[in-house]
């Protein structure tokens, strides 16, 4: 597999605004509508940043397409030393992995560590994100 930061096209950013997945952040803001993915389209995997809730500014949501499988992922990070990451699934929020059937638990385990290792700290494309070392405690 092969994942990769995609910007979403508008027909493509209207195509996923129709499945109206409400943000999980706050009532007001509406139904989500990324403009960037980390994506494999061979396996039909779409990972989404979503934000951090004021309350939990440790903890970062996350949308994850998984094949047949949709979630609401929350991801808990922690910066150790200069230019490290640490992403961790534990968090204050309730994780939909744990749910997941023990068959297919392994693979979006190992696809999730692939995926974060492209999204790195930000999802961008910056130098300075590009520069940090990432490291999962999963």
């Amino acid at each position: 597999m092969a994942f990769y930061l995609k910007k979403l096209t508008p027909k493509q950013r209207e195509q996923f605004a129709q499945k109206q997945i409400e943000n999980p952040l706050s009532p007001a803001l509406g139904v989500l509508h990324p403009i960037e993915c980390i994506t494999d389209t061979e396996s039909d995997v779409v990972f989404v940043a979503i934000g951090t809730h004021r309350d939990y500014p440790d903890e970062e949501l996350f949308f994850l397409h998984w094949r047949a499988w949709e979630m609401i992922l929350p991801l808990r990070k922690e910066n150790r030393l200069p230019n490290t990451r640490i992403w961790s699934l534990n968090t204050s929020w309730e994780n939909p992995i744990q749910s997941m059937p023990d068959e297919i638990r392994p693979q979006i385990m190992a696809d999730l560590k692939e995926i974060l290792a492209v999204y790195r700290v930000d999802g961008t494309r910056n130098p300075d994100n590009l520069s940090v070392e990432i490291f999962y405690d999963f």
